[in-house]
């Protein structure tokens, strides 16, 4: 394995997103404590159980838009894992509509 990250706790928002999907499997086995944060829990939920890495799997529902919502993720975290060490903001969205002159 290149990297180690066992005993470190990630928090990905936009864990649903492909780019969210494939940061969480790098430190997935890389062995992080991995909290997947995005809109929707089931498929989240889902995909945690695909996760097979040595570290914790931790699954919330949050808006990345709402301070609140952030404020709350962060203070789960520290209360599950009582440290955060790396935060990889992948939250996006796309929009059908031409890019505003």
């Amino acid at each position: 394995m290149m990297f180690n990250f066992n005993s470190k706790t990630l928090i990905l928002t936009g864990a649903n997103g492909g780019i969210g999907r494939e940061v969480a499997l790098t430190f997935d086995r890389a062995g992080a404590n991995v909290v997947l944060a995005d809109f929707e829990l089931a498929p989240m939920e889902a995909f945690a159980a695909e996760l097979n890495g040595p570290g914790r799997k931790v699954c919330l529902a949050m808006d990345a838009a709402d301070p609140d919502s952030a404020q709350a993720l962060v203070d789960r975290t520290v209360a599950e894992f009582n440290s955060i060490d790396y935060v990889v903001p992948a939250a996006g969205i796309s929009l059908d509509e031409p890019f505003p002159k």
